[in-house]
């Protein structure tokens, strides 16, 4: 009997490791074509097959889209790490947002597949060792699209992901296939990707990393608020931090995730009502519930170049609840006037609100 124990044991391991290599064969596959894809313009050959392995399995695409994540950050600290302040002056780079791109000169490794596969080709090893491996490359064919105040704006990625910029805000688009990687330098953007056809977004933030191979999800990244990523529907891997010590998280639909500085991440439940309130700013309004006067004003702030006063610090706390145009801060102040007995009074580039 002891003998026939034993023997059973040994059955059940080769189907966990058969389980745990063919894991190991996805992750290297994806980290090698997210080498490729970011190294340069795919063959019309390569590119069919690359497409062809994302739509034959969920986890092919989740797992390239991780390995996008753990390049991105390697790329960053790699930027970082190259940056010699004793040897470059300010003409001797250019500015990206809030990256530099070092001088064309700097002797940094290119991935190469020997080195890759070295690494066992897993998308953990890219974002732990990605610093000695991956250097920075040139943002290639990356195209730019920004807003204006009081503006949005829908741009088609592909056949298979949409992008929609509110109020002031600026990206950087690089596309291959039906790859999509961008850099939202400030602003707000949503972001919608059809699961099921290969295609995956990738958003870097400067603080974090965020993909979806199926889903919709806005980011937030504004000056005086936090980082703030607000998932609709489908799968999102969000990664804060350096390459080294990238912080996973995994939001689905109706979660938001909000990085505070100095604290850690804070996930939270909504409604699928509070999540579509969120978002309407994609139909020009705001909707509001229960906000102070103090959170309204300043929120409109960020659509029109009217400010809205408020006469004391106790207005400011008076709240309000309702749907508004996000491009008319005085007929906002007028409903806001009427529903709380206060007095309005209109000026040049201003509307106020007191008692």
């Amino acid at each position: 009997m002891l003998k026939q124990h034993r023997y059973n044991l040994k059955l059940v391991k080769p189907a966990m490791t058969t389980e745990r290599e063919a894991s190991a064969d996805i992750s290297r596959r994806a980290a090698e074509l997210a080498i490729q894809f970011d190294a340069g313009p795919l063959s019309s050959a390569d590119l069919a097959e690359a497409e062809a392995w994302l739509q034959r399995d969920v986890r092919n695409r989740g797992a390239f889209a991780r390995a996008q994540a753990g390049l991105i950050h390697s790329k960053r600290a790699a930027a970082v790490s190259t940056l010699d302040v004793n040897r470059h002056s300010a003409t001797d780079v250019a500015p990206l947002g809030n990256a530099f791109l070092p001088d064309t000169n700097d002797q940094i490794l290119q991935p190469t597949r020997r080195r890759f596969m070295a690494l066992g080709g897993s998308a953990v090893a890219i974002s732990v060792l990605g610093l000695a491996v991956f250097g920075l490359g040139p943002i290639g064919s990356a195209k730019a699209y920004a807003t204006a105040i009081g503006e949005t704006r829908v741009i088609q990625l592909g056949e298979a992901a949409r992008m929609t910029l509110n109020t002031d805000s600026r990206v950087l688009v690089k596309t291959q296939g039906r790859s999509h990687q961008i850099t939202l330098e400030h602003g707000e953007a949503l972001f919608e990707v059809v699961g099921g056809r290969g295609a995956s977004v990738l958003v870097d933030t400067g603080a974090s990393v965020a993909g979806s191979v199926g889903g919709s999800f806005a980011i937030r990244k504004t000056q005086n608020t936090p980082l703030q990523v607000l998932v609709q529907s489908g799968d999102v891997d969000l990664s804060y931090g350096a390459a080294q010590s990238a912080q996973a998280i995994h939001l689905t639909a109706n979660q938001r995730a909000i990085k505070r500085p100095g604290t850690g991440n804070i996930v939270t439940s909504l409604s699928q009502d509070k999540v579509a309130h969120e978002l309407e700013w994609r139909n020009g309004m705001l909707a509001f519930e229960d906000e102070t006067l103090v959170e309204a004003a300043r929120e409109f702030a960020r659509y029109s170049s009217i400010s809205i006063e408020l006469s004391d610090p106790s207005v400011g706390q008076q709240t309000i609840t309702g749907l508004f145009d996000s491009r008319d801060p005085r007929g906002f102040a007028r409903s806001a006037g009427l529903s709380l007995g206060m007095r309005v009074q209109n000026n040049p580039h201003s509307v106020r609100i007191g008692r």
